[in-house]
Parts: structure tokens; sequence; C-alpha cells
């Protein structure tokens, strides 16, 4: 039996297979809110019970150091030796979540994928991959001409550019926020999000209704809030957040436009169709018709440097090497075929 899960800041899915006559086989899976465990350990044990299995794999939010991980946005330090020895599993390994979730696109079958926008298919080339969750993962699938080698890639955290002065504005605003620099993530996430709304409230003057900052303050996510009463068009805080989302991230970032919440994009698939159909939608008719998210060849999805380039092995993932540090650029336009979005 293999034991696979997706830590995050918010959440941790854990999910068991069989593998038999080469194909992995449903078992059963689980979610738990990651801030009410105080680490990867007691979460295991609780959802295996008595259950064995032979081999773990995790994929982490961070770099990888020789089995080690301290999480971005959780208190918890991982080590896969001390999580093989605890929970009595003779294979455990750490990778970073965006190299996950790069091998995990090859087992996904066709009923699986959504397009957001059509590209051109005889295009083969490399693939970016972006995750927009609690924070914003970048990663890349390397084309070695016989299939896509996932490579993590630290990304997310390169300095965020803004281009006018609300964008300008905001930047001033997250940095007093912060304390500090502010990077995509800060922009591009579950935080970018609660970050718009806060600004356009405090900087912009929005007005945010009483009934809608108690239910933000009752609320486990505030940005399912946000989401939730945006799309509905009963917020013009909400609303407004939405679309400056879209539009904030759009530098750079191919798939900014495509938020990381599914209730959303079920909303934008909706509106993608039905153009014009709610009263306060045209400027996501807008987006659609400048085309979020489109996998098309050639086209720069963000900056994909190799912030850590080391796996969980401790190998260095340009050379090879034992941790020799290296951190190259990509470059712009160099991702060829086409950019995965996945949805926190």
């Amino acid at each position: 039996m293999i034991l696979a899960g997706d830590v995050g800041g918010t959440k941790v899915d854990l999910a068991l297979y069989d593998f038999s006559d080469g194909k992995l086989k449903y078992t059963r899976d689980e979610r738990y809110a990651a801030k009410e465990f105080h680490g990867l350990e007691e979460i295991v044990k609780l959802f295996l019970g008595a259950e064995k299995v032979t081999s773990a794999c995790f994929g982490v939010p961070g770099p990888v150091r020789n089995g080690r991980l301290r999480l971005t946005n959780l208190p918890w330090t991982l080590d896969s030796r001390e999580l093989a020895t605890g929970l009595g599993i003779q294979h455990v390994f750490l990778i970073n979540d965006l190299e996950a979730n790069g091998y995990g696109i090859a087992e996904l079958t066709a009923e699986q994928f959504y397009t957001l926008s059509e590209g051109d298919a005889s295009q083969i080339g490399n693939r970016a991959l972006i995750a927009a969750g609690t924070g914003l993962g970048e990663g890349f699938l390397a084309w070695n001409g016989r299939m896509h080698v996932p490579y993590p890639s630290e990304g997310g955290h390169v300095d965020y550019a803004p281009r006018n002065e609300d964008e300008i504005e905001l930047l001033r605003f997250l940095k007093q926020r912060y304390n500090g620099r502010i990077s995509f993530e800060r922009v591009v996430s579950g935080m970018g999000m609660t970050g718009i709304y806060e600004f356009l409230r405090e900087v912009k003057g929005l007005e945010e209704p009483v009934w809608l900052a108690e239910k933000i303050t009752e609320a486990h996510d505030p940005n399912s809030v946000i989401t939730e009463m945006g799309l509905a068009a009963k917020s013009e805080l909400c609303a407004k957040t939405h679309v400056c989302f879209g539009l904030w991230g759009r530098g750079g970032k191919s798939s900014a436009e495509g938020a990381f919440c599914r209730r959303a994009l079920r909303g934008r698939r909706h509106r993608a169709a039905h153009f014009g159909e709610a009263e306060g939608w045209h400027v996501f008719e807008g987006l659609y018709r400048q085309g979020p998210a489109e996998p098309t060849a050639h086209q720069y999805a963000g900056a994909g440097y190799f912030g850590e380039p080391c796996c969980a092995d401790g190998r260095c993932g340009v050379c090879g090497g034992e941790g020799c540090g290296d951190k190259r650029s990509i470059g712009a336009g160099g991702f060829g075929e086409g950019v995965a979005v996945k949805l926190g």
C-alpha cells in the first residue's frame, strides 16, 4: 500500500493507493485542516489507524534539502527520516509540491483536464506549472525528447513588479503590512486576495457593510466569503477584489487571472459561456476577451528561476551534484508548450 500526501499551508490531503499490474488503484482519501494539528506525523497516524503502508511520498511547499524542510506557512519542520521512524514506514520521501504535481499530471486522464483556452496541440516542448493556493507555487516540466521531467522552482518569491499607479499603491500598502519586500506570492495567492480586499477597503475607500465584516470575521476562510459574495454580485468590494486579483496578477503570470478557488472557476466558466447575463460582470467579459491563461506555444509563464535547486535527496536540480547551490535563470519565453494551472 502507498500513501500519497499533499501538504499545504491550509490543508493536508492524504490518499491511499494499491499498486498492482503496473497501475495505481485508489483506496481512500481524507482532508485535514493543517492548523488544527501540531505536525504531519499526528495527521498521518490519525488517517492510517491500524493500516500499514510500505512507502509514502509527500509534496511539501518549499525547497527540500537532504530530506528536510521547514514549511513556509506553517510552524512545522519535516524530516523524512524522522517520519519514517515515527510512522513505521520503510520508505518516506519529501519532495517539492510542484514537483509532485508535475509527476501527478502524467497520471491524469483526459476527463480530468479542463481547458481554459485552446492552444496549439501540435507543439511539443517544455511546460510551466502554476499553483495558486495559500501561497504561489511554480514549477516546470522539461521535455527531454521522451517525457516531461518535473523540476521544482521558487519562482513565486520573485519581486512583485507594479506597472501602474494603482499597483504601486498596492505595493506600498503591502510593504507596510508585511514590513519588508513583496513577492508575487503576496499578490497571486490566498493571502493576496485578502490583501487586495483590505487595500480596496482601507486605501481606495470602498464600503464594507457591517454584515459583510461580520461574515468575514466569523469565517474559517475569509477568501471563501469574498469569492462567494463577489461571484453573487452581493458586494461591490468583493466583486472588485476579484477583478483586481485578476488584473494585478497578469503581469508576467499567464495563469494569474485563473483564481485558485474552485468556486471561482465554476463561476468563470459560466460567465465565459454567457457573457452579459449578470449585471455588474462586464469587466470579467473584457478579461475573457483578452484571453486568460492561454496555454499557447512559447508563452512566457512568469519567473521560474531555480531559487532553491536541491531536491529531496539533496541533489541539485541543475547539475545533479550534491547541493551545489547553482541558481540559473530560465529566461523569458522558454516554456514552449503550455501552462498547467493547479487550483488550490
